[in-house]
């Protein structure tokens, strides 16, 4: 994809994930996956591509593209979040990490993903409790210009915020 591409844009294509029920192409150890689709804007003809990830949920709209890769948040079953990686080229899974940021109820609830393309990163933010049970939001930088989800890299803390933050989740990006 271009350097500022829009998320889920690349090479005039659209790309988005879906879940893939059981029974559907996943790969053959998985009961359901999460697959990316490639759309073709001009007939909308959706293709998967590849075999899918073994991940419990993922939120379509917390996606991005930056170089080859299809980034998107998901969920991994224990309540936080991952951040997941697909190949453009083949939809194979590109990485996978964990992200501390947990989950409001539901998958993608009070999380934020964006591309920074101009630095390379990834934008990442969510909710964290306090030991108080106080909530309040975390923004970390995931660098990804030498490694899909900036493998071998610290996540960068970027900031916190509260305010009205206390269990209110903020609207997708």
């Amino acid at each position: 994809a271009a350097p500022g591409a829009a998320a889920g844009c690349a090479g005039g294509a659209l790309y988005g994930v879906v879940h893939v029920p059981a029974g559907g192409a996943c790969a053959s150890a998985q009961p359901s996956c999460s697959a990316l689709v490639r759309v073709d804007p001009s007939s909308g003809a959706v293709a998967q591509l590849g075999s899918g990830a073994n991940v419990t949920a993922t939120t379509g709209d917390l996606g991005a593209v930056l170089g080859s890769v299809y980034y998107v948040l998901g969920d991994e079953g224990d309540g936080f979040t991952a951040l997941l990686g697909f190949n453009l080229a083949d939809g194979s899974e590109a990485c996978r990490r964990p992200v501390g940021i947990p989950e409001v109820g539901i998958v993608g609830g009070g999380q934020s993903l964006a591309a920074d393309p101009a630095r390379g990163r990834l934008v990442v933010a969510g909710l964290a409790n306090s030991t108080a049970g106080l909530y309040y939001h975390l923004v970390f930088g995931v660098d990804v210009s030498s490694a899909p989800c900036g493998a071998g890299a610290p996540l960068g803390l970027m900031g916190t915020f509260t305010g009205a933050s206390d269990y209110l989740p903020m609207a997708h990006a």
